[in-house]
C-alpha cells in the first residue's frame, strides 16, 4: 500500500516541481538589486527558498526511482533488510511522507508566487520611498525609531491631522525596524473603525506571530492568500513584538486590542513582550495612551515644491507651475502627491483652473479634497470606476473581491476572467503608484490612505452613492450604488424605490431583524449584489434578471431556498458562496450556462456536490474549492449510485484556474487527461480528511 502511495505522491511532486521551477523562472527577472534596494527583497527570498524545495523534491524522485547513486546500490526503495523488515530512512512510508510534506510545500510557495506576479509589470517597492529625503519626516523617523530603541519606552503615539502621512511614515518605520532587527517581530495590523472588527485585528496579530500557532479567522483570508503568509520561528526565550496601530480613534478600542495580545507562544513555550506604536488624528489621543509622543505636522518652507519636483521630475517649461500648485495644496503630503501624479501623467486638464480650485481652498481637509479631485479627474472611466469601487471597500480589502464586483459592473466587457484579473491588478497598482492606494497586508490585498471620506463624496456625486437608506424610499430613485457597512445598517424598507440600483452590498445582517422578502421587487437593474454574513435570502433576488455578481460569503444559507433563488439567475458571471455554511450544492446551480467563476473556498460543511452539476457549467473558467468539498466519487461507479460528482467532470470544462481538494486515501483520481489544456494555474491540495 505505501509504495502505491508513494509513487502516487512522487507522480503529483515532479508536476508540482516542474510548475514551481516555471515560477521561479518568471520571477528571476523582478528581482531588485539588493544593492540598489537596500535589503534583500520578499521575492528575492521567495526564489531562493523554491531552488532548495526544487533540489530536495528532484533528489527524493531520484530516490524512489532508484537512480540516486547512494550506497544502496541503486536499489531505491526496493531495498530489503534482516528478518523482511525493511529499517532503512529512504523506506517507501518515509519516503511517501516526505512526498507529501514537500507537495504541500511546493503548493504553498506556487501559491505565494501569484502575490508577487500576477500582475503584468516587474514587482514595486513601496512608494512610500519618496519621503524619505524630507526633513521634517526623517526628523520624526528618526525620534520615533530612537524611543523604539529606549527599555524604558512601551507605548509611543504619533498625532497628526489627516493626509499629514501617518500611515506612510508607519510603514517607513516598520521597514527600517525590520532591516535592524530591533525586535524578534514587526506587526501592523490593519484597523477599521467597526469595533466588531476585534476578533479579525487580534487574528491578524496573531497570524503574523506564526499562522501554525493559531487559528486563522476565515474573514483574513482568500483563495490565493492562504498559505502567504510567512511565520516567524519561535524561540524558546523571551521574544519582543512591536506592534503598530495606524488609526486608534478612541482610548476604549486600543485597550481592547492590548488586553487581547498573547502573552506566551503557544507551541513553544515563549514569553512576548510588546511595544506599542500608535497613531491617532486627536492630540489628547495619543497622549492619554502613551508615555511618549511626537507630532507629524504639514510639510515645511520648501518641502512641498521639493517632494512635487521628486514625483513630477524637472521640466524647465513647467517649475513655476510646479511651485504654484505645491505651495496651494495645503502642505499636506497627500494632497501634493496626489496632484504631482496627476500633473506627471495628463496633458488634459486646465492646471489654471486646478491652481484656482486650491486656492479658493481655506482649510486643509477642503485642500486634501480638492487635490484628490484634480487627480480623479486625470484618471481615465475604467480607473475612476475602479477607484470609487475601492473607496466602498473595508480596510485591508481584497483584490479578488474588486474583482468580482468590477465583472459584475461590466468595467471588462468581452474578456476573460484571467484577462479581468490582469486588469485589475494593473489597475490597483496604478492606483497605488498615485498614491490614491495603499498596500494592504500583502500583494493581495490594498488599503485606501486618508482619502476615504473625500472619495465617498465623490462617488455620491459620480455615481449616486448612498451609504444609508431615507426613511422615505421615493428620495432613492436617482441612487445607482449603495453599500452598507457594519456600523451604519439602518432598518430596511419593505422595497427598495430605486430603478437605477446597479450595486448593492449589505455587510452583515442582524439576525432579530430579516432581510425583507421583497427588498428587491424593484431593482430590476441590479448587476452586483453582495450578501455577507446573512442569515436569510430574500426571495425577490430571484427577480434579478440582469444580476452578473451574487456575493454571499460567510452567510447561512439553506439548500432549498438557495437553490430555487440562483437558479433563476441565468445571466450570473460570478457566484461567490466563500466561507458559508451550507451542506449541498444546490442541483440548480447547474443551469448558470453563463457563470464563468464558481467560489466555494471554505464552505467546510460542504458535503454533497451532485454528479452533474460542475460539468454543466459550460462557461466556467475559474473553480475555487480549497478547504473545503473533498468527497470526490471515485470513477466507475454505477451513476445512480453515485451522491457526488467525480474528477472527471472538470475535464470537459475549460477552466483557466483551479483548486480543489481531495482525500489522500483517492489519490490515484488524479490522472494526466484531468485537466483540460486551457488550465493556466491550479492548486491540489492532498492529505487525510
Amino acid at each position: 500500500m505505501f509504495v502505491r502511495k508513494l509513487k502516487a505522491n512522487v507522480k503529483i511532486l515532479t508536476r508540482q516541481a516542474a510548475e514551481l521551477e516555471d515560477e521561479k523562472e518568471r520571477a528571476k527577472p523582478y528581482i531588485p538589486d539588493p544593492n540598489k534596494s537596500g535589503a534583500e527583497s520578499d521575492l528575492g527570498e521567495w526564489v531562493h527558498k523554491a531552488q532548495t524545495l526544487i533540489d530536495n523534491a528532484n533528489n527524493l524522485v531520484e530516490i524512489e526511482s532508484g537512480n540516486a547513486g547512494d550506497d544502496d546500490g541503486g536499489q531505491g526503495t526496493k531495498q530489503k533488510c534482516a528478518f523482511g523488515l525493511c529499517l532503512d530512512p529512504k523506506s517507501p512510508y518515509k519516503l511517501s511522507k516526505k512526498a507529501e510534506r514537500y507537495c504541500k510545500a511546493t503548493a504553498q510557495l506556487v501559491q505565494k508566487a501569484r502575490g508577487f506576479m500576477d500582475i503584468t509589470f516587474p514587482y514595486r517597492q513601496e512608494a512610500v520611498n519618496v519621503f524619505e529625503d524630507l526633513g521634517s519626516r526623517k526628523a520624526v523617523l528618526i525620534n520615533i525609531l530612537e524611543a523604539l530603541k529606549s527599555p524604558s519606552t512601551k507605548v509611543i503615539g504619533v498625532y497628526g491631522v489627516q493626509g499629514t502621512g501617518k500611515t506612510m511614515l508607519f510603514r517607513e518605520v516598520k521597514r527600517k525596524a525590520e532591516e535592524e532587527k530591533l525586535f524578534d517581530a514587526v506587526v501592523m495590523p490593519t484597523l477599521s473603525r467597526n469595533a466588531a472588527d476585534l476578533p479579525r485585528i487580534q487574528g491578524e496579530i496573531q497570524l503574523a506571530l506564526g499562522p501554525d500557532r493559531v487559528s486563522v479567522p476565515n474573514e483574513l483570508t482568500t483563495h490565493q492568500e492562504a498559505e502567504a503568509f510567512n511565520p516567524i520561528k519561535a524561540r524558546r526565550t523571551e521574544k519582543e513584538v512591536l506592534v503598530i496601530l495606524d488609526n486608534i480613534w478612541e482610548a476604549e478600542i486600543y485597550y481592547k486590542l492590548r488586553d487581547r495580545l498573547p502573552l506566551v507562544e503557544e507551541n513553544e513555550g515563549s514569553l512576548l513582550s510588546y511595544k506599542i506604536l500608535l497613531a491617532s488624528t486627536e492630540q489628547a489621543v495619543a497622549s492619554n495612551l502613551s508615555e511618549e509622543q511626537f507630532e507629524i505636522q504639514p510639510l515645511q518652507e520648501n518641502e512641498p515644491k521639493q517632494l512635487f519636483k521628486r514625483i513630477v521630475g524637472n521640466p524647465t517649461e513647467s517649475l513655476r507651475l510646479q511651485s504654484m500648485i505645491a505651495e496651494n495644496c495645503g502642505k499636506l503630503p497627500i494632497a501634493v502627491a496626489t496632484v504631482a501624479n496627476a500633473f506627471k501623467n495628463s496633458n488634459q486638464i486646465s492646471w489654471k483652473t486646478a491652481i484656482r480650485e486650491l486656492k479658493h481652498c481655506n482649510a486643509d481637509d477642503q485642500k486634501l479634497q480638492s487635490a484628490l479631485k484634480i487627480s480623479y479627474k486625470c484618471l481615465n472611466k475604467q480607473l475612476q470606476q475602479i477607484f470609487l469601487l475601492c473607496s466602498l471597500m473595508d480596510h485591508n480589502a481584497a483584490i479578488e473581491d474588486l474583482l468580482k464586483y468590477g465583472v459584475g459592473l461590466g468595467l471588462f466587457p468581452r474578456v476573460s476572467i484571467k484577462e479581468a484579473r490582469d486588469e485589475v491588478l494593473n489597475s490597483v497598482a496604478k492606483l497605488r503608484d498615485s498614491f490614491l492606494l495603499l498596500d494592504g497586508g500583502n500583494n493581495l490585498r490594498f488599503n485606501m490612505p486618508d482619502l476615504r471620506d473625500s472619495a465617498k463624496s465623490f462617488a455620491s456625486t459620480e455615481v449616486g452613492l448612498e451609504n444609508w437608506l431615507e426613511e422615505r424610499p421615493e428620495a432613492n430613485e436617482s441612487v445607482k450604488w449603495i453599500y452598507l457597512s457594519h456600523d451604519d445598517t439602518p432598518r430596511l424598507p419593505n422595497e427598495l424605490n430605486c430603478q437605477q440600483l446597479t450595486f448593492f452590498h449589505l455587510s452583515e445582517q442582524d439576525p432579530s431583524s430579516p432581510i425583507p422578502p421583497d427588498l428587491f421587487r424593484r431593482t430590476g437593474g441590479l448587476r452586483v449584489l453582495g450578501l455577507t454574513k446573512i442569515w436569510s435570502m430574500p426571495q425577490s433576488i430571484s427577480l434579478l434578471n440582469n444580476l452578473h455578481t451574487l456575493r454571499l460569503d460567510q452567510s447561512v444559507l439553506k439548500v432549498e431556498d438557495t437553490g430555487a433563488i440562483i437558479g433563476k439567475l441565468k445571466n450570473l458571471q460570478v457566484l461567490s458562496l466563500v466561507g458559508c455554511d451550507i451542506e449541498e450544492l444546490p442541483e440548480q446551480i447547474g443551469q448558470l450556462a453563463e457563470l464563468k467563476l464558481l467560489d466555494l473556498s471554505d464552505c467546510n460543511n460542504l458535503k454533497v456536490v451532485p454528479p452533474g452539476v460542475l460539468s454543466s457549467l459550460s462557461s466556467l473558467e475559474e473553480l475555487y474549492m480549497r478547504n473545503g468539498f473533498h468527497q470526490w466519487e471515485t470513477e466507475g461507479v454505477k451513476e445512480w449510485e453515485n451522491k457526488n460528482a467525480s474528477l472527471s467532470e472538470l475535464k470537459h470544462l475549460k477552466l483557466t484556474a483551479m483548486e480543489i481538494r481531495i482525500d489522500i486515501r483517492n489519490i490515484e483520481m488524479i490522472k494526466g487527461d484531468l485537466f483540460s489544456e486551457n488550465l493556466a494555474r491550479y492548486m491540489i491540495l492532498v492529505g487525510d480528511m
